[in-house]
């Protein structure tokens, strides 16, 4: 059956690359947890990262994967709050809804709806963060706060009057009980900052995109435009309860509390805090610029080739130069094409320089795959393993990186599943219950080499001899 989605190719091209890093990041991330690197940061991370998920692939229409990501973040959220204790259950029900979004990303890339069964995956995800009950929401949560304005922000507004400008109070309800009501907010902050200045918002657009909204929102926007034009463009946001759109001013009086006159319409007063400065929470930084785009494999081949012949024709142009120096040596024109040759030849290898280290990927995107593989067959075989990985930054051709993965796979299998021991073997040898695989690479003269070890109990050379004769290797 056809997937149908709210989006154009393009869309669709952009959400499925930001969704491949992101669902590796939560991989990479939901292991490094396990092994204990419980750190608010870390926790952070992870939540921001399916919160993100969870936006983008709402925005699209994609119902299934927006309801699976949500039931991960109520989890991950009662992680990050101290509510719920990291355990190898919790992780491998993550990681179970981590599977079930790849082959819901999967669905996005072939536009056909797959196989995918969310309920058994969404019931355990539930049954692991149903130790703790959910908090009842305190009464009047769903009202809109005070907006406080600080003297700088006091000054914008007036600075807008001056240009001709008005200022407008949104108040905003998108409902306690709404799931998506953060996704709903940064809509709207994001429609509004495309008509004018969000002077203030109450919760911020950091606090949002962090989920950290309950029921209502205000906003402070400097604008060109109309009332009925402001109208427009939050009614475009869809799921919005309650929405009342304000002219304000800036009243002096920074003692008294912001009030909103009941018997006037029309007009809002918003005051500045008693200390008349801006909360540093709100001085937030100005985006910043990406270092980094993507580029297609097939532009970069087609390049490499372009380069190639480059090379070429810089070698036929410099032995002409030659033929034509060595007959007309005296000749000004002869020499200035020479001297021209020579630079062309300069930049030509420095491109081919530049474009070989495009070529070049770090080895972590192969490695980083592995931890997840080695976790989950240690945890079916009942093993206890430490997985260190060293030399990440080594860079390789993008053609030697697509062919090492399955090699590389098979020898942490076999040293999983033949090489470390089982906890109580290990223990009756001498050795922690916990064994250790090392996986490593560096570069050894012109080449590279990458080493996987264990200390398990190695390979048993009676065996391995058995074996060859038996097949007739030896």
């Amino acid at each position: 059956m056809k997937l149908v989605l709210d989006a154009s190719p393009d869309d669709l091209k952009v959400f499925l690359e930001e969704a491949e890093e992101l669902l590796q990041l939560l991989d990479e991330d939901l292991v490094a947890l396990e092994k204990g690197s419980e750190t608010p940061d870390l926790l952070q991370e992870i939540f921001r990262a399916a919160h993100t998920l969870k936006g983008s692939s709402a925005a699209l229409g994609h119902k299934r994967m927006a309801e699976l990501t949500h039931v991960m973040e109520t989890v991950l959220d009662k992680l990050r709050q101290g509510h719920l204790q990291v355990s190898t259950p919790v992780v491998s029900a993550l990681l179970d809804g981590l599977d079930a979004l790849r082959s819901l990303k999967d669905e996005v890339e072939a536009l056909e709806v797959g196989e995918t069964d969310l309920a058994e995956t969404l019931t355990r995800l539930s049954q692991v963060g149903s130790e703790v009950q959910p908090t009842a929401e305190p009464a009047g949560k769903d009202d809109a706060p005070p907006l406080e304005l600080g003297f700088g922000e006091e000054q914008e507004v007036a600075a807008a009057s001056e240009r001709g400008e008005k200022a407008y109070l949104i108040s905003v309800s998108v409902g306690i009980d709404n799931p998506f009501r953060a996704v709903r907010a940064w809509q709207l902050l994001s429609e509004l900052s495309q008509i004018g200045k969000l002077i203030k918002s109450v919760p911020t657009k950091e606090a949002v995109e962090e989920e950290r909204i309950e029921g209502s929102l205000q906003i402070l926007l400097a604008t060109s435009f109309s009332e009925e034009q402001v109208q427009a463009v939050v009614a475009q946001v869809p799921d919005l309860l309650k929405v009342e759109i304000r002219e304000a001013s800036v009243n002096g009086n920074a003692e008294a509390a912001p009030v909103v006159s009941d018997d006037d319409k029309s007009k809002v007063t918003v005051l500045a805090s008693p200390s008349g400065k801006p909360r540093a929470e709100e001085n937030g930084k100005g985006p910043k610029l990406a270092k980094t785009v993507r580029i297609d494999i097939g532009r970069l081949d087609t390049m490499m080739n372009l380069v190639g012949e480059l090379v070429i024709e810089r070698t036929r142009l410099l032995r002409l130069g030659d033929q034509l120096g060595g007959k007309y040596a005296d000749e000004g024109l002869v020499r200035a094409l020479g001297e021209t040759t020579q630079h062309v030849g300069r930049i030509t290898d420095q491109l081919q320089e530049e474009i070989t280290k495009a070529r070049l990927l770090q080895i972590d995107t192969v490695f980083n795959k592995l931890p997840r593989l080695v976790r989950d067959l240690a945890v079916s075989s009942g093993k206890k393993v430490d997985f260190i990985i060293k030399g990440q930054d080594t860079e390789l051709d993008r053609s030697v990186i697509e062919e090492i993965g399955d090699p590389l796979v098979h020898l942490l299998r076999n040293a999983v599943d033949h090489g470390i021991e089982p906890p109580d073997e290990r223990i009756v040898a001498g050795k922690p219950e916990i064994g250790t695989i090392f996986l490593s690479a560096r570069h050894e003269e012109n080449g590279i080499c990458i080493t996987v070890e264990d200390d398990g109990r190695g390979i048993d050379t009676r065996r391995l001899i058995t074996a060859a004769l038996a097949k007739g290797t030896v």
